[in-house]
């Protein structure tokens, strides 16, 4: 159905809603935030859109992978999506199943329900609330709407308390009838909300999607305090270990989560499954995050069967019996493990730490022709204990280690602890080579994370695929990847850490002859700036004449302090393109050297640098200083920053301040001033306007001011040689011990 043939119909917001399977939050941000989607037709006070126009306009969005239903391909539009339901075809195998929101208006929503409406229902007893929300979009979203719709209004009716009972043993029943553990109703009975915050919660509840309880899963975990035992697994890595685990499955899968946690492998196992399908179990030996797992697994239509598990599963011999296709998991990280009683096919573990009683575990699970996907930290791969040394070396001889994976560290929001995802086979070749993928440094920085994101987790998979089908690594970018042989693996002490096989960089292979090129080329550069600074510099040198004018700062420019934090709130929504952030790291030697990239929630217009714009450090490095040129014209500053900008250009010259924002004697007042009112050195606006500035004729300042540009030019110029020098040194040195430069010796 195109565009032209669909139905001359006018809609409202709520109906693009349900035509899209999204959030209303999601459609008004759409709205808000695109300046080309349909204009409104306003009747009797409501916003009316015209449905062929709507539907044309999300012609143009991709949905996320995260939002797409089984029956629809990687690249389906929004657009595609509305018009399968207006053509009358089935609706998706998920109908009410918890769809993904728009980020920012999921950001704004949990913390509004986990802020002061969360205080009011919860009391003290954040987590049982926690848990009521979760309860609720579970009841929001598998209960018939009219169902739910009768619960909401009940809520305005009835005790509170009632309500709350009601939902948990609604819950429940849920749960005891899709083969769940229950137990909400328990938990839920100390809350004690008062009605009208309770029906502030149910009413809110209705626009939380995927994205929006995946935020209120960290909640929780901040709440209860999870530790490596019961910490859920972040989607970056379910994500990535499932694809790699089910890349070329062929026919149905038994998959099996030996601890599962939240769920959260067996719902990427869900979505990464072949078409054949697969068969899900899990095990755990937490109640609470059993609980809180079948739950989980019902909000995203997940079929599984869970039981409960046990800390040490190798001491279990009905355990051991269950054999499955596919292992999928990521175990407690090193905990001790007194009583060792399994098989241990490449030898015993320590006692001290059970990473290496979990991996074989899993490997004694695999039926044959079998594969596991394990998460573990990095310490397993590179440990000194002769133990778990000697074990990594028995692992890898028998062929049944086919890959590891060293992921970014600060995946996890409960720890800091970096890993790797190590990839098993049953019955493996001895003679096969090992895959060792080193993707710690890929992906893109976030505001206290690294944020692994589908780019990079598509760098990996494609690079796996490649080695799988013919064992090479070849495709261009894939030099993060290395193919090794046992031989090798031995002679590194049977580390298996990936970094130590893999050289990660822009490396380019050199040769002699363009070494001494290169040089030859630095000493150039070295005498050319010299030679610079002795006669463009030294000839300019005349002080300044004619008369000193004395203004405030403020007199002269604009001063703008740096957006706050909460503005700077950065998002990981695909759509949304990345703004270059200068911070006070950022500024050397007068200079902007650097940015960061980052989606922000806002454009932040306001905050746009011009040029001969001077930024100026606001907390910490107290009188550094850097000018705007063109390049960094349209890039934005961070809340450590003040912004000096729309200057009265026939007093002053922007050069000739900075130059003077430069002078020792300005540095020293500016940091006695920031440290006049608070304890860490601060320097404000209101503060940096007071500050007085000495001021020769217009045509004098531009004189000086071209001087010290000259000057920091050639500053500039005699740091890159340095740098570069220090580069060739590495490259000289590696020639003179090894007779030749190496393949992976740095970039010339």
């Amino acid at each position: 159905m195109s565009s032209s043939s669909l139905p001359r119909k006018r809609i409202r917001q709520t109906e693009i809603a349900q035509l899209f399977d999204i959030g209303r939050a999601a459609v008004k941000n759409w709205i808000d935030r695109h300046e080309t989607f349909p204009a409104p037709i306003r009747s009797d006070g409501t916003d009316y859109y015209q449905l062929a126009e709507v539907v044309a306009w999300a012609d143009h969005r991709t949905i996320r992978s995260n939002a797409r239903f089984p029956n629809e391909s990687p690249g389906t539009t929004y657009g595609e999506r509305a018009r399968g339901r207006l053509d009358g075809e089935v609706r998706p195998q998920t109908a009410g199943v918890l769809t993904t929101d728009d980020e920012q208006a999921a950001q704004s929503l949990v913390a509004e329900l986990t802020g002061q409406l969360g205080k009011r229902v919860g009391g003290t007893s954040q987590t049982a609330y926690l848990e009521l929300l979760f309860c609720s979009i579970l009841l929001k979203t598998r209960l018939p709407p009219s169902t739910w719709e009768e619960l909401v209004r009940a809520a305005r009716e009835t005790s509170p308390s009632a309500i709350v009972q009601h939902i948990g043993r609604t819950t429940d029943g849920l749960l005891k009838n899709n083969g769940f553990v229950p137990g909400f109703a328990n938990v839920l009975r100390s809350l004690h909300p008062d009605q009208k915050a309770l029906t502030d919660v149910l009413d809110r509840v209705r626009e939380l999607g995927r994205s929006g309880f995946q935020l209120l899963l960290d909640k929780y975990q901040d709440a209860v305090g999870l530790n490596s035992t019961n910490f859920f697994t972040p989607p970056s890595v379910t994500t990535l270990a499932a694809e790699l685990l089910l890349e070329g499955a062929t026919s149905h899968q038994k998959i099996y989560d030996p601890y599962a946690r939240s769920g959260e492998m067996l719902i990427a196992a869900a979505a990464a499954r072949p078409p054949t399908g697969v068969t899900l179990h899990g095990a755990s030996p937490d109640s609470s995050t059993m609980r809180l797992a079948g739950l989980h697994l019902m909000l995203y239509r997940t079929t599984a069967n869970l039981s409960s598990g046990h800390s040490s599963p190798w001491d279990d011999a009905e355990t051991v019996l269950r054999k499955s296709d596919l292992i999928l998991t990521n175990p407690p990280f090193n905990q001790p493990a007194p009583i060792l009683s399994g098989t241990w096919p490449f030898g015993k573990p320590p006692k001290g730490n059970n990473n290496f009683a979990w991996l074989q575990h899993c490997y004694n699970l695999l039926d044959r022709d079998g594969r596991a996907a394990v998460v573990l930290p990095n310490i397993a791969s590179i440990s000194a204990d002769p133990r778990e040394q000697k074990i990594r070396g028995a692992l890898a001889d028998s062929g049944a280690l086919e890959a590891i994976i060293a992921l970014p560290p600060k995946q996890f929001q409960r720890t800091s602890i970096p890993v790797c995802i190590w990839l098993l086979r049953q019955g493996g070749n001895r003679e096969a080579p090992v895959l060792f993928i080193d993707a710690s440094t890929c992906g893109r920085n976030g505001r206290g994370q690294r944020i692994f994101d589908a780019e990079a987790r598509g760098r990996v998979l494609a690079t796996y695929r490649a080695w799988r089908a013919d064992r090479a690594i070849d495709q261009p970018g894939a030099a993060f990847a290395k193919s090794v042989q046992r031989a090798e693996i031995k002679h590194m002490n049977s580390s298996l850490y990936p970094p130590n096989y893999v050289t990660t960089g822009n490396w380019q292979r050199a040769t002699v002859e363009r070494l001494d090129t290169e040089l030859a080329k630095v000493v150039r550069h070295r005498n050319a700036v010299l030679g610079a600074i002795m006669t463009d510099v030294l000839s300019t040198t005349r002080p300044a004449s004619g008369v000193l004018e004395q203004r405030l700062l403020g007199s002269l420019c604009r001063i703008q302090a740096g957006p706050s934090n909460s503005l700077l709130k950065a998002t990981n929504q695909a759509t949304i393109q990345e703004i270059p952030l200068v911070s006070p790291k950022h500024l050397t030697e007068r200079r902007i050297t650097g940015r960061d990239e980052i989606r922000l929630e806002r454009s932040l217009d306001k905050f746009k640098l011009t040029e001969d714009d001077i930024l100026c450090v606001r907390s910490g490095s107290i009188g550094q200083v850097a000018l705007v040129t063109d390049q960094q014209r349209g890039w934005r500053f961070d809340t450590n920053l003040l912004r000096l900008h729309e200057f009265e250009r026939d007093l002053v010259d922007p050069h000739y301040l900075l130059g003077y924002l430069s002078l020792p004697r300005v540095m020293e007042w500016l940091q006695r001033m920031s440290k006049a009112s608070t304890a860490i050195p601060t320097i404000n606006a209101p503060t940096l306007r007071q500050l007085t500035i000495d001021l020769p004729p217009i045509s004098e300042q531009q004189r000086i001011g071209r001087s010290l540009r000259e000057l920091d030019d050639h500053l500039t110029a005699a740091r890159q040689f340095t740098e570069a020098a220090g580069k060739y040194r590495s490259v000289l040195a590696a020639h003179l011990m090894h007779a030749e430069i190496p393949a992976n010796g740095v970039e010339v």
